[in-house]
């Protein structure tokens, strides 16, 4: 049994399948392996890691096989992977290392979304007056390396209003997505209308409340 994916389209142009594959919290390496060929096997085209989870290597040799195996039907055009700048790698040349280090894990030659995924830093207060300049540096960092076509799309997650509008001021790439914890328990109306506003897609993530609904 499989399906065919819904597109969304971006506000750069590019289209990205509707429903991804999360893996959050699967750190074991043989079962996100197994778990990423079985979802595009089935027909996800989209895969979404984070430098956090620990597991961008397993998924990366799961990419590899699955490339390389024609009974699969996929190139690597047609997979999208999503994967995020961790709140321990913040500031410019440790957002360009992050990405170089995605890159290499996932054994790819870009990477297609490359996300903040927190506004905040490790071992810092959220009311810290350095996180606004660590925040920015992230960002253009990111822009670079979008400039030099190692990721065909940046956005942010974790993102609320205040953090967006301080983004816009600097930034010459527009994000593309803000993804954000979103299900009927949590639905955040006035931050999805704010994302819009600004021409952002609202991405979501936990979107069947981890379990609780």
């Amino acid at each position: 049994m499989s399906f065919t994916p819904r597109i969304t389209k971006l506000n750069n142009g590019l289209q990205i399948p509707t429903v991804g594959l999360g893996c959050w919290q699967i750190r074991d390496k043989s079962k996100m392996k197994e778990l990423v060929k079985l979802a595009i096997k089935v027909g996800y085209r989209h895969i979404d890691t984070a430098t956090s989870y620990t597991n961008e290597d397993a998924i990366g040799d799961a990419l590899e096989e699955v490339f390389a195996d024609e009974s699969y039907g996929v190139t690597r055009k047609d997979i999208w992977v999503t994967s995020k700048l961790s709140f321990a790698e913040h500031g410019y040349e440790n957002a360009i290392n992050a990405v170089e280090k995605s890159l290499s894990k996932l054994k790819l030659d870009y990477i297609d979304l490359y996300i903040i995924h927190f506004p905040g830093s490790s071992g810092r207060a959220v009311d810290d007056p350095e996180l606004p300049s660590l925040r920015k540096a992230s960002w253009l960092g990111l822009e670079e390396m979008h400039k030099r076509g190692k990721v065909r799309a940046i956005g942010v997650s974790n993102y609320q209003i205040r953090h967006l509008d301080e983004l816009m001021k600097y930034a010459t790439i527009t994000p593309v997505v803000n993804q954000c914890e979103f299900h009927p328990l949590l639905i955040s109306t006035e931050l999805r209308a704010h994302t819009k506003k600004l021409g952002i897609n609202f991405e979501a993530y936990s979107s069947l409340g981890e379990g609780n609904l």
